[in-house]
């Protein structure tokens, strides 16, 4: 799952899509939209992993998967 999260990543960053983004501010000196998608995918990682996993290893999973896809 993670190796998918990281693709999808990649591909953002790949295509273009990185570049165009981070021209465009969503919080003005603080957040440009490139950046929020990156974080919006690897929050979106972890988020699947501690749904998939229902045991105390779920929160170290969900931050490897976050850490793997940043």
């Amino acid at each position: 799952m993670g190796v998918k999260i990281a693709a999808c990543c990649a591909f953002v960053v790949l295509v273009g899509l990185f570049g165009q983004f981070s021209a465009r501010w969503l919080l003005v000196d603080v957040l440009d939209i490139g950046h929020a998608v990156l974080v919006g995918i690897a929050l979106g990682g972890g988020l699947i992993m501690a749904r998939r996993r229902r045991s105390a290893g779920a929160v170290a999973a969900a931050a490897g998967a976050g850490l793997l896809a940043g």
